[in-house]
């Protein structure tokens, strides 16, 4: 069994009948597998209360930590959108975390 992370280790997949694990990133002997038991595209808010009225628990991996200064700005990454300027391939953030 894998515990849950919203930044997972694991990426599960079902491929033709199969279930396949992959890693989603190195990992160091004896550190822990996880997988995320939600969809990992919505903000620290949404995903922890869908984990909280779900699973009963308040995620505090890497990305949910209290405290961790980059959950505001992921947030808003998750719901920005693309320049539209010619080579910029930068994001419009529009979240009042810039602020």
């Amino acid at each position: 069994a894998y515990n849950h992370s919203c930044a997972p280790t694991v990426h599960m997949s079902l491929l033709t009948g199969c279930l396949c694990a992959r890693l989603t990133r190195p990992v160091k002997s004896g550190e822990e597998l996880t997988i995320s038991y939600i969809d990992l595209y919505q903000s620290r808010a949404v995903r922890q209360a869908q984990l909280h009225a779900s699973y009963k628990f308040r995620c505090a991996c890497a990305r949910c930590a209290p405290g961790r200064g980059t959950a505001c700005v992921e947030d808003d990454e998750l719901g920005a959108g693309l320049c539209a300027r010619r080579g910029c391939g930068g994001l419009v953030l529009s979240s009042a975390c810039a602020r």
